[in-house]
């Protein structure tokens, strides 16, 4: 496990794709190592990363090559950083048509691809009477991370809802207790945003929301301005927004806070 840090690190390491799976139907993970990531500090469980692709498998010699990839760049979370060993890995959620979705589902080792960060912004708190997480499946990732640290430092009280494509993508969480939601034909977000029908918590409720943007917002809303809570005890942040693609300004930024 990599030591905990702040700091994030100054410039893109380069990476070079090591191994490609398929844990579920419409999720690819890509295992990455680079010098570059030797004494790079995890910065939390959520911690993301900027990646930028090349527009081959490999960036070459070309400066340009490395310029024009800064254009092409994607929010992701980044997991198990291994600082010593310089290793990392990358979770996809492939849907066709989008650049990162795209580059993923092509991946083979050698490939190479740069990254830049990694920046967390969640921080347990370890006095809090409960944690309730809620994302879709571009949340995993994070909320894998955060119920694993959870779980490390005693917390007992932890509801976690994932909204998911179908039956197919349900991944192995650290708990058994998840409430999982398929879309099945409903539009992305939908199920995430139902929980707001009935959902309740105690006010001393760590929350953290990911996922579709609108999604975010109504829980949050209905967090904070229907429960109660201390708008500091709900962090909510939107990863993708329905119809629009990353660096749209429509969409928002990736990781902000709804």
């Amino acid at each position: 496990m990599a030591i905990r840090d702040s700091r994030r690190r100054r410039g893109p390491a380069r990476c070079t794709v090591t191994a490609v799976s398929r844990p579920t139907p419409r999720m690819v993970r890509v295992q990455l190592r680079g010098d570059d990531l030797v004494g790079v500090m995890a910065t939390g469980p959520d911690q993301r990363v900027k990646l930028a692709f090349p527009t081959g498998r490999t960036f070459g010699d070309d400066q340009a090559e490395a310029g024009a990839a800064r254009r092409r760049r994607r929010t992701y979370t980044l997991l198990d950083l291994d600082s010593e060993n310089g290793t990392a890995a990358v979770e996809f959620v492939v849907h066709g048509g989008g650049l990162a979705g795209d580059w993923a589902e092509q991946a083979l080792p050698g490939d190479e691809v740069d990254v830049t960060g990694p920046v967390g912004t969640y921080e347990i708190d370890r006095e809090a009477a409960g944690h309730l997480l809620i994302c879709d499946e571009t949340g995993i990732p994070a909320a894998r991370a955060i119920v694993a640290e959870l779980l490390e430092v005693g917390a007992t009280d932890l509801r976690v809802y994932v909204e998911v494509a179908d039956e197919a993508e349900r991944v192995p969480l650290p708990i058994r207790e998840v409430t999982w939601l398929p879309r099945g034909d409903r539009r992305p977000g939908e199920p995430m945003a139902a929980l707001a029908d009935d959902l309740t918590c105690p006010a001393d409720t760590q929350v953290w929301i990911a996922g579709e943007a609108a999604a975010v917002r109504t829980l949050r809303t209905h967090l904070v301005a229907g429960l109660g809570l201390d708008r500091r005890r709900v962090s909510a942040v939107a990863y993708w927004a329905a119809g629009h693609a990353e660096g749209d300004p429509a969409a928002g930024r990736p990781g902000e806070h709804a």
